[in-house]
């Protein structure tokens, strides 16, 4: 009861309960909204937490860093080691130099809090002395090679934090890394220079002063003022390099988000290290800070989807129903485009698709009428076509062979004479007795041969004949009379001008599912370079019936098909014919040979 009273509906009803259906789609919508507001807090509330916890291990490192820049500084003041470099600069070359102390350059130890770091100082001599376990490796190596020593003597009454890889053998015989604070130390009674401090800490110590603040889903870099990492805890499995370029980091702080491998997202946050001018970076997994909001998130998921699944439902439903008549109209259409013009909709409704159906079905009547006439009509006109054809041959066919018989009579040839009657006979009873427009290629074959045995008969001339046609396509179709009018044409102004030795052959092949028929002769020719056969009007007496030809072969069976005239003067012409390959069940009057 449904689906009648439905379908008896206007499209404007069905329109409007279509419309009823979609209203969950502003549900749908502040769903959408609501989980994008969620997220979007979720993600603003996350990155503060990511921004001041780096901000806060930034600052924890920045105070790490001022002991040990305390203890450079406790270094520069002390007296005692200035009086031992005022020594060594003073003393002679080769002369013993005065014992180190090492408890004078590890009195300082507990000025950096619990940070352990190695001392070492680089006289005026180049010659270096400290605590560090392998001195002798800087023998070859020059203070004023460093680039970084430029740089404290333009800051002579400051420490600078450099990393330099040289350094680091000696104080270390394996591949650790370590950093660096330099001073120059001065004599605070005249301030001239009296050696270079270096304070080496290395990675490792460095790396104690933030690794408890590292989380199992972040991973933290520090990198200096040239982008180099100085230390670094990768818990992302990053690699020893920031994911990020360094032009990234130019700002005091910040934070944005990374995604190097476009299937991973991660924030990132930075910070400026107080003394260093240093940055620490941090990268968070962002899935893994997001966690806690998940369950609310889950929860707006799920609501989506209900309403989702609901809306889906309604949708397909009155799509359904609605787009049924239409999609009928649509696929009878798509049939009557394929060429089947006795389809027709059937009408179940009362809505406008019914009217445009019911419109259709009468536009399918009125065009299967049309067709049907014009089918008619083309049918008699081909067949007056032919009737021409045979009134425009068989006048003058008739006059030349009945002359050539007077003639055999006269000459006492009978024998010749009664061939040449019994073959017009046959030929006659073949053409006249019936006017359908398709025969088999055997048939008209054997129309062919009569016909140029009574040409024959009246040629000066020997003519020599091969008429061949492959077994396989002899039972297929053809045009009534097609050949006959090229024959002709090839033997009336092609061989009857030539003297002696003519040739004419005919062939009937297939070729690529089509039927290929070669007209052949050696007769006059023309030249093809010179002029066209089939538009020059020099040639106007010679293509007796050819024009005829052209056009019943398009008109039935389109213009993909036709023929090709080649020739060549002295040589002779050759004409190809190119129809579809059609073997069907085809009832005709067999060929009249008596």
């Amino acid at each position: 009861m449904y689906k009648k009273g439905y379908s008896k509906l206007k499209m404007s009803s069905k329109l409007s309960l279509f419309a009823i259906g979609t209203n969950v789609i502003p549900l749908l919508i502040l769903g959408v909204v609501l989980l994008s507001v969620q997220r979007k807090i979720a993600f603003s509330q996350a990155e503060k937490a990511a921004v001041l916890a780096t901000t806060h291990l930034a600052d924890i490192i920045g105070n790490k860093l001022t002991r040990i820049n305390a203890a450079a500084n406790l270094f520069y003041t002390d007296l005692e080691l200035q009086q031992l470099l005022l020594t060594i600069d003073e003393s002679a070359d080769g002369e013993a130099l005065p014992r180190e102390d090492t408890v004078l350059f590890g009195k300082y130890d507990s000025a950096a809090d619990s940070i352990f770091f190695r001392t070492a100082i680089i006289t005026n001599k180049n010659e270096i002395i400290g605590n560090l376990p392998f001195k002798q490796k800087y023998d070859g190596l020059n203070i004023h090679d460093f680039e970084w020593y430029k740089k404290i003597d333009n800051v002579q009454q400051r420490a600078i934090w450099i990393m330099e890889p040289k350094l680091d053998k000696l104080f270390t015989s394996f591949a650790d890394h370590y950093v660096y604070i330099i001073r120059q130390l001065h004599d605070f009674g005249t301030w001239k220079p009296v050696g270079t401090l270096i304070i080496a800490v290395s990675e490792f110590e460095f790396r104690k002063m933030y690794s408890n603040y590292v989380e199992d889903y972040q991973s933290t870099y520090i990198i200096d003022e040239k982008g180099q990492v100085v230390a670094y805890t990768d818990n992302l499995n990053f690699g020893d390099r920031t994911i990020d370029p360094f032009t990234n980091f130019e700002n005091f702080s910040g934070s944005f988000l990374s995604n190097p491998e476009k299937n991973q997202t991660f924030l990132t946050t930075f910070h400026t290290i107080n003394r260093t001018n240093w940055k620490i970076i941090t990268y968070c997994d962002l899935e893994t800070i997001l966690s806690p909001y998940s369950k609310t998130m889950y929860t707006y998921i799920g609501v989506l989807l209900l309403l989702s699944v609901v809306f889906l439902f309604f949708s397909i439903f009155f799509a359904r129903e609605f787009l049924k008549p239409v999609k009928e109209l649509h696929l009878g259409m798509i049939k009557v485009k394929e060429g089947d013009i006795n389809t027709r909709i059937s009408v179940t409704s009362n809505d406008e698709v019914a009217e445009l159906s019911e419109q259709f079905n009468e536009m399918l009547d009125t065009i299967a009428k049309l067709m049907t006439n014009v089918v008619s009509e083309q049918k008699l006109k081909r067949e007056a076509e032919i009737l021409a054809l045979q009134t425009q041959i068989n006048p003058h066919f008739l006059y030349n062979t009945l002359a050539s018989i007077r003639y055999q009579i006269l000459t006492d040839d009978k024998k010749s004479a009664d061939e040449t009657i019994l073959a017009l006979i046959r030929l006659m009873k073949n053409i006249l007795s019936d006017t359908k427009e398709f025969i088999t290629i055997r048939t008209e074959m054997a129309l062919l041969r009569d016909y140029i045995d009574i040409q024959k008969k009246t040629m000066s001339n020997d003519l020599v004949t091969n008429i061949n046609c492959d077994k396989e396509i002899e039972d297929c179709l053809i045009i009534r009379l097609l050949l006959q009018p090229i024959v002709e044409n090839a033997i009336m102004h092609g061989l009857k001008p030539k003297r002696g030795g003519c040739e004419l052959t005919v062939s009937a092949s297939e070729f690529e599912n089509r039927i290929r028929i070669d007209i052949t002769d050696n007769g006059v020719g023309f030249d093809a370079h010179e002029h066209s056969f089939l538009t020059d009007n020099s040639f106007a007496h010679k293509r007796i019936g050819m024009n005829n030809v052209i056009s019943r072969i398009q008109t039935t069976y389109g213009s993909s098909y036709g023929i090709i005239v080649s020739s060549r003067k002295g040589i002779g012409t050759h004409v190809q014919i190119t129809i579809p390959k059609v073997k069907e069940e085809y009832t005709e009057h067999e060929y009249i040979n008596s």
